[in-house]
């Protein structure tokens, strides 16, 4: 096994050194993951968040105006600004530092990929995950996607992690800043706070409070109290009825076909049974869906903060963040399986620890591993649509099953096969 560990490794290196090659000059197309795609050599979601602070600092009426976003920024595709306004004060320090763009592009690149291997090495620490597994994770195809376009996808979901490290290992202060920034620019990292709570940690929970309150005093005292204002009475309502992301339902032809194929939110699963011919499957029931779901996920973090009250073991822990994590992600009408898929690719990473010698159990992960690494991607049209929707119920299934699992471990008893606390000892004794 460590040869297989150091060949992931070298691997994983050498596909993000080609990746930088573009990342730091974008004429360089050819070193891009893919190519031959358009869409994702033009593609740079990094552009909105330089154009929404350069908006927020200006202070315009509403930074949330997608007429602002019309444009190019080089050979990239201008796209339009989503987040909360907390989110722009680190954009903010690049734009005050430098108007080089390409810089703050290249800067950023490497800023992610830094800090998604840290996160990758802690778990894999914390949890005594299996490294190889871990390093295949870094060379999936979702994770180098979503590195490329430099979405803020991939850093949050590291960062949410890291948190919840320092957090169980009684460095609240720290864990707590790292997770009410995340919070406050990614909502759906909310989910941990709700399992804070139902764990009592109190002082953590004090400390992400305040935390985030001053985040958003910075935002406003930065930018003014217009994005703030614009983001509750404006935003928000289009992102709840997917009117921010008017591709989901006004596409046609071919183009819908994709799109529905790359929607991995409960959203897109209602759009994709839609296409499917059943009938019923409009836009109502898709947010109903929705809040259906959210319902669930809180449900989720009251049953997996109890199970980890009763000390199941660090294993157990982080594949409990990041299933709380992976649902929640998923509560936008769009999300893309570029990089919806990474936070579930990493609890399969764990799920797997322990059973690399397992041939036929490891057979079945393979393939579970392939049809959800791969959702992104399939060759275009209804052929997308099929394989992508397999991957997309396998990626709930996936997160479904574990918290079954975990909230299981109240009533499992200690030596049982089933008891999570057995996959860590296995993974113990494996590294």
């Amino acid at each position: 096994m460590p040869r297989v560990k150091r060949l992931a490794a070298l691997i994983a290196l050498l596909l993000t050194a080609r990746l930088a090659v573009f990342m730091v000059d974008a004429t360089r197309a050819q070193y891009t993951l893919a190519p031959w795609s358009k869409f994702h050599r033009v593609h740079c979601c990094f552009t909105s968040y330089v154009a929404g602070a350069v908006l927020a600092r200006a202070r315009v009426a509403n930074i949330y105006d997608v007429a602002l976003y019309d444009g190019r920024v080089g050979l990239l595709e201008l796209d339009n600004y989503e987040y909360p306004p907390p989110f722009l004060l680190l954009p903010a320090i690049a734009v005050a530092l430098t108007k080089n763009f390409f810089l703050m592009r290249a800067v950023w690149f490497f800023l992610e990929a830094a800090l998604f291997a840290l996160a990758l090495h802690a778990v894999v620490r914390f949890a005594r995950a299996s490294p190889t597994l871990s390093a295949l994770v870094w060379i999936s195809p979702p994770t180098l996607i979503c590195l490329q376009i430099g979405n803020f996808h991939v850093l949050a979901i590291a960062v949410a992690m890291l948190a919840m490290i320092a957090i169980a290992r009684d460095h609240e202060i720290l864990g707590a800043a790292l997770l009410a920034f995340i919070t406050a620019c990614k909502i759906y990292s909310g989910i941990l706070i709700v399992y804070l709570i139902v764990q009592r940690r109190w002082r953590a929970v004090k400390w992400i409070a305040a935390f985030g309150l001053l985040l958003v005093a910075l935002s406003w005292l930065v930018f003014g109290s217009a994005p703030l204002v614009e983001f509750v009475r404006y935003q928000i309502p289009r992102i709840s009825n997917a009117e921010a992301f008017p591709w989901v339902e006004h596409s046609e032809g071919v183009l819908s076909v994709n799109i529905t194929a790359t929607n991995f939110s409960y959203y897109g699963l209602v759009t994709k049974l839609r296409m499917f011919g059943l009938p019923g499957m409009g836009p109502a029931t898709a947010r109903s869906l929705g809040w259906i779901a959210t319902a669930g996920i809180v449900l989720a973090a009251v049953l997996l903060g109890r199970a980890q009250r009763d000390h199941n073991g660090p294993m157990a822990a982080a594949s409990g963040w990041l299933v709380l994590i992976n649902l929640a992600s998923l509560r936008s009408p769009f999300c893309p399986s570029e990089y919806a898929t990474i936070g579930t690719l990493w609890l399969l990473a764990l799920m797997g620890t322990g059973l690399e010698r397992r041939l036929r159990t490891m057979s079945g992960f393979a393939l579970l591993w392939m049809m959800v690494a791969l959702a992104c991607a399939w060759p275009p049209g209804k052929v997308r649509l099929v394989l992508a929707s397999i991957g997309h119920l396998a990626l709930l299934g996936a997160n479904v099953w574990m918290i079954v699992r975990l909230a299981g471990g109240l009533r499992w008893k200690p030596g049982r096969r089933r008891e999570l606390a057995s996959v860590s000892q296995s993974a113990a004794a494996t590294t």
